[in-house]
């Protein structure tokens, strides 16, 4: 057992009560972050996909940028490459293209900091013009906003380290460019740049290929994970999971759904209004905090394929509730006319109508009232309320219509995310089609309403950073990131240091850089439960057949016998056969990755996964097996990396199984 690093006690008056613990080890070597695999890489046959973007930005020398499926390296891609053409006139011109991950430069940043290498294959073209030492060069390095830095340059001269033979022989080369953390603006990167410069008077083409870019994560000593429990409040759970800061977690209107939300010429009042459950408190940085607000837009139904309306849409009007540094929230009503993809007139006169409505929270119900067409308040959770402001009569004339509605939260600012808003109630009064959301339900009820996330299209995917709270005794357990050898346990007595495996939680996600899981008291054994993470140590493996059950804790480790299997000479019956890595008491250890193999003394026995040998993840591996004429034996399970690793029984067998 490892010792106690801290306590935390949590009660409330609810029939049970709940103890957090975080449970120390000592430091793992971990990835700062996942690396980035820019491509082409596999099955990556262009210059632009769902992993990386190359843009050339400027240079006179630029000819083009093109996919060329010719020519693949000897490892790693089998579609091809990326082919970068440049020609030089005489005078002193210059290249730069980028490689953002995402589809366009911006999209996307990340810590540069958090990556130990630049890796790619590189191929000159050889039938390029430029190939003196003086001149022939490319610059490969980090891209802060339009700017390389800490570059290393390949020149027609200099020698592969790997292969002893110039980089500009014709030849793949792997390259592999060392990052140094500490340079400039390394905090904010947004890809990997290629430049190249040559002096005035140089005349000729410098093209060469590319592929399997990637960014390597930085290996650095990692601390324990540190666990948090908190009350999980009713409502919908926005949160604010991934960078970029301007994405936004919705309740919008559908654009196949007949709801008119619209106040023009109606009886008034006519009322928005909102109810925030939970709010977070000023993050770490003493940055601004998040935003909730509410965009209201005339524009045509068919149009608004947009989650973004105060941005993409050409006229709204726009309610924001943002988080200041010292904790206070401050409200506002602005709109805009004639603006598609811009927001420039929300921020200032004449068309922000009212600033400064500054209060404590923002949690509590929020309302903007309409008491004429184009007359407005807003009024903030304590009743602090704006004063009355007008939109102009022929803006306002505008909403004489469809209306579309998009309630959202966004983190605003980097520093949030991670941070999470509940919304418990959603109205909309005096319209057409009311709106009557009770958000502690678990559904949204209007049929014309739907969740989006992280994005601008219309995608009613599984909103995964979206989750409903129904139960007011549900608990947020959470841990940071990452976890590598730690796993989430649960106790009822910390004096029989008997911890077990976490129920499966109502929810769970990863949130910013912690695992979000939504616990409920009916899972509860005990008046008192303490949660933790604890550091299991890999000290065998064990092996399941079908028919067979883990029982940590209780010896074998397993209940039940293996089922039957079919068999045919064909081998059209498969079946699977998960090894785990575990630990004395026949707990998972996840953070075992060791490499696996079956064997079998039949010789009818046969791995149909590809490899054969497979990987542990997570401390556990499945495979799909089959036999190929009928029988009984027994299938072995054994760690190939032993001793390296140093699981002290690397072998298990399983019980005989027929076929």
């Amino acid at each position: 057992m490892n010792p106690i690093k801290s306590v935390k006690k949590l009660q409330r008056l609810i029939p049970s009560v709940m103890v957090g613990i975080a449970l120390a080890g000592s430091c793992v070597a971990a990835q700062a972050a996942s690396d980035i695999i820019f491509g082409p890489t596999g099955t990556e046959a262009s210059t632009a996909n769902g992993d990386g973007t190359w843009t050339t930005y400027w240079g006179g020398a630029a000819v083009s940028v093109t996919f060329d499926a010719a020519n693949p390296p000897a490892t790693g891609d089998v579609q091809g490459s990326v082919y970068v053409q440049n020609d030089w006139l005489g005078g002193a011109q210059d290249s730069f293209n980028q490689l953002s991950p995402g589809g366009w430069f911006g999209a996307v940043s990340f810590n540069g900091g958090d990556y130990a290498t630049i890796v790619f294959d590189f191929k000159y073209d050889t039938t390029s013009t430029i190939t003196p030492s003086a001149n022939a060069h490319i610059e490969v390095g980090l891209d802060t906003w339009y700017a390389s830095h800490d570059v290393q340059t390949l020149t027609s001269t200099s020698i592969d380290p790997a292969t002893s033979t110039p980089y500009f022989d014709g030849l793949w080369h792997h390259v592999q460019i060392t990052l140094d953390p500490a340079m400039p603006n390394v905090a904010t990167a947004y890809g990997v740049s290629w430049y190249e410069w040559n002096p005035n008077g140089t005349l000729g083409t410098m093209n060469y290929w590319v592929a399997n870019v990637k960014l390597v994560a930085r290996v650095v000593p990692v601390a324990p994970p540190t666990v948090k429990l908190i009350p999980a409040v009713k409502g919908l759970a926005q949160f604010a999971d991934a960078t970029p800061s301007w994405d936004r977690q919705s309740i919008i209107t559908t654009t196949n759904g007949s709801a008119n939300l619209t106040w023009y010429g109606r009886s008034k009042p006519v009322s928005y209004s909102w109810t925030v459950a939970s709010w977070p408190g000023v993050n770490a940085k003493g940055s601004g905090g998040m935003i909730v607000a509410l965009t209201l837009t005339p524009d045509l139904q068919t149009s608004q394929t947009y989650g973004d309306a105060d941005w993409s849409s050409t006229n709204c009007l726009w309610i924001p509730i943002s988080g200041n540094p010292d904790g206070t929230v401050t409200a506002s009503i602005a709109y805009k006319t004639g603006q598609p993809v811009g927001n420039g007139q929300l921020f200032g006169p004449p068309t922000q109508l009212a600033t400064g409505l500054t209060v404590p929270t923002a949690v509590g119900t929020w309302t903007l009232t309409f008491t004429s067409d184009t007359d407005m308040t807003l009024t903030a959770p304590n009743g602090s309320t704006t004063s009355v402001v007008s939109l102009p009569s022929d803006v306002a004339a505008l909403f004489n219509g469809y209306v579309g509605a998009f309630l959202y939260t966004s983190p605003q600012s980097d520093d949030n995310i991670g941070e999470y808003v509940t919304l418990s109630a959603y109205n909309i009064t005096g319209v057409a089609t009311p709106v009557h959301e009770d958000l502690t339900s678990g559904a949204l009820s209007a049929p014309f309403l739907r969740l989006l996330s992280q994005g601008w299209g219309y995608n009613y995917t599984t909103q995964s950073n979206q989750l409903f709270v129904t139960s007011a005794d549900a608990y947020w357990f959470s841990w940071t990131l990452p976890y590598v050898g730690f796993s989430p346990v649960v106790s009822t007595n910390l004096a029989g240091n008997t911890w077990n495996g976490l129920a499966t939680p109502v929810a769970s996600l990863i949130n910013g850089k912690q695992e979000w899981n939504l616990l409920s008291t009916a899972s509860a054994t005990s008046q008192s439960q303490f949660y933790g993470m604890i550091k299991r140590t890999a000290t065998q493996l064990q092996i399941l057949l079908p028919g067979m059950t883990a029982t940590p804790n209780v010896s074998p480790g397993y209940s039940g016998t293996p089922t039957a299997q079919l068999a045919d000479d064909a081998g059209d019956y498969p079946f699977n056969v998960i090894v785990n890595s575990v630990d004395s008491n026949w707990f998972v250890a996840n953070g075992a990755n060791d490499t696996i193999a079956l064997s079998c003394p039949d010789l009818n026995f046969l791995v149909a996964s590809t490899p054969e040998d497979l990987n542990l993840n997570g401390g556990t591996v499945t495979f799909s097996v089959v036999f190929l004429a009928d029988g009984s034996s027994q299938i072995t399970a054994t760690d190939v990396n032993t001793p390296v690793v140093n699981i002290p029984n690397p072998t298990v067998t399983s019980p005989t199984v027929t076929y």
